[in-house]
């Protein structure tokens, strides 16, 4: 993004929550980098849900690093057989 759109998009901002105070009566309340890093998250992962369900496929949520649930496997709906199992040439047996 070049400098006068990044200065129009932050003008944007202010005047939205300039209304938003004026109209609602509400103060400024910052919600923190961790908020919006969190709904980053969220669409990221709807975004990915849908491209995986494109495909087939379907997401299994797992326990995350710090507690919280995450996106963790891909899971094929029909269960595929493992290569061993298919005896196909291209998947010689071990």
């Amino acid at each position: 993004m070049d400098k006068s759109k990044a200065v129009t998009a932050a003008a944007h901002k202010l005047a939205r929550l300039i209304y938003t105070m004026l109209t609602k009566g509400e103060e400024y309340t910052d919600k923190g980098q961790d908020y919006y890093e969190e709904r980053y998250r969220q669409r990221v992962v709807h975004q990915l849900s849908r491209r995986v369900e494109k495909l087939g496929l379907k997401l299994v949520p797992t326990e995350g690093r710090w507690g919280q649930r995450a996106v963790g496997r891909v899971e094929d709906r029909l269960t595929p057989a493992l290569p061993h199992q298919t005896g196909h040439a291209d998947f010689p047996h071990t």
